[in-house]
């Protein structure tokens, strides 16, 4: 329901996504009381600077993509801390969270240019086809926005292109 009578008065922070209208009550009244208002993906890559990070990136797959290299890496008792983009059915979540994980996977959200709040140690692009046009304008804007994407990259780092993917962007040495 879009009520602000479920909202807490003593709220830290709001988060919310763009999948949120702007005509939201809930929003709005947060707005209107001055609440710490901030996007998921800002939120998402202020989380991610504290660890490595592995950002799964492309316009489709990246549910999928994450999802299974979440659980690889938590039966292989590898520590991980994981934000997939939809519920996980083996976990019935969208997320994994370990305590002491030196490794983040993040869902690298093309949409409102949302990865770009992402510096990953490891980028994987997955397929990159035109879509969110209603934001870039054109294929070529979104194959910019991948780029920088991928510059944002640890130097020290891996990027991981699927062959469809890489004479459509800018790959670094480190691909």
């Amino acid at each position: 329901s879009d009520d602000p009578a479920y909202i807490p008065c003593d709220a830290g922070i709001v988060i919310y996504t763009p999948a949120i209208p702007e005509s939201n009550r809930e929003l709005n009244y947060c707005r209107n009381m001055e609440f710490n208002i901030r996007k998921r993906a800002e939120v998402l890559g202020m989380i991610a600077k504290g660890h490595n990070t592995i950002a799964i990136a492309g316009t489709h797959g990246k549910t999928s993509i994450s999802s299974m290299l979440a659980h690889i890496m938590h039966v292989s008792k590898h520590p991980v801390t994981a934000f997939i983009g939809g519920i996980m059915k083996n976990y019935d979540t969208n997320m994994l969270r370990t305590h002491e994980s030196k490794y983040l996977i993040a869902e690298a959200d093309e949409y409102a240019r949302s990865f770009l709040n992402l510096h990953p140690k490891i980028a994987v692009i997955s397929t990159l086809a035109a879509d969110h046009l209603d934001i870039y304008g054109s294929l070529e804007n979104m194959k910019a926005s991948f780029s920088k994407f991928i510059e944002q990259t640890d130097t020290d780092g891996r990027v991981i292109i699927h062959e469809s993917v890489a004479g459509q962007v800018v790959t670094p040495a480190n691909t």
